[in-house]
């Protein structure tokens, strides 16, 4: 893909779209967000529905628990396990990890008005808040990172605390100065996952193979369809390690195949030009 253009991608004229799994959100920054009902779920909810309705109708969520990240800062899990479990649970390419770093609000004041609150213990309604989240897009098949994003965006002079009785992703929740925050913030993580992934070839790994036929974990809703020709490329060695670090495999072409059937969960194909060994874990890719 030569243009920033997405319609001219061959992957856009094939019609291919890559499966995106969706994860559970997690929030570094608790407190910050106490106001707000169903922060996580919602959020997570809503990426779906904003990437669903762009046009990335191949999209699944993931409810799972927190191994999918670590530590403090919180951040992806990107062991070889976790990725893989990650993979089977939902027959992904792609997984999408995001987490809210906080929601910060605060008190717009001078430093004399402050000392007659703190005086008169006298709580003033906060009026700024700063909204912070990142993400992440991991490629489930080659176990990497493809993009890392964030956005953030500031109100003041507004009434910024929500209320429980304004639940993420409601109507009530987005009109109020937060929700428009955490609208923005949406917006351009749908922007950027979609930047990412507008010319990424559809691939999976093959499931089985049983003579001159293969099973492949490609979905109805990737637009592959009966007649279309992929490539197969074999895993050629046990994988490549520095240290505990796995390093990944190499890959050679060794076959191609053509789609003989098209099911809801995978599809099924059948050999053209075969000159090596082909084995169920070998990856099959568009080209």
């Amino acid at each position: 893909c030569l243009t920033d253009e997405a319609k001219v991608c061959p992957n856009y004229i094939a019609r291919y779209v890559p499966k995106v799994a969706i994860a559970s959100v997690a929030v570094q920054d608790e407190y910050s967000v106490k106001d707000i009902l169903d922060v996580a779920p919602g959020y997570q909810g809503e990426l779906f529905n904003r990437l669903w309705s762009s046009g990335q109708r191949n999209v699944e969520l993931l409810h799972t628990a927190s191994d999918l990240y670590v530590g403090r800062p919180i951040v992806p899990n990107l062991s070889s396990t976790m990725l893989q479990t990650a993979s089977d649970r939902t027959l992904a390419q792609y997984l999408v990890l995001t987490v809210i770093r906080s929601a910060d609000w605060e008190v717009e004041q001078s430093a004399v008005a402050g000392e007659i609150r703190k005086a008169f213990r006298f709580d003033k309604e906060p009026t700024q808040r700063t909204v912070s989240v990142e993400w992440y897009v991991i490629d489930l098949i080659q176990e990497r990172l493809l993009v890392q994003g964030n956005a953030f965006k500031k109100v003041g002079d507004a009434d910024v605390r929500v209320g429980r009785d304004k639940p993420f992703a409601s109507r009530q929740f987005f009109v109020t100065p937060t929700g428009k925050l955490f609208d923005y913030v949406l917006n351009e993580q749908v922007a950027s996952i979609q930047e990412s992934l507008a010319c990424a070839p559809i691939s999976a790994t093959i499931a089985e193979v049983n003579q001159d036929k293969v099973v492949v974990p490609i979905s109805i809703d990737s637009g592959v369809a009966q007649g279309d020709v992929l490539a197969v490329y074999s895993r050629t060695s046990r994988p490549y390690r520095i240290g505990a670090i796995e390093l990944g495999t190499d890959l050679e072409p060794t076959a191609f195949i053509r789609v003989q059937k098209v099911l809801p969960r995978f599809i099924v194909g059948q050999f053209e030009g075969k000159k090596g060994l082909v084995q169920a874990g070998d990856i099959v890719k568009s080209w």
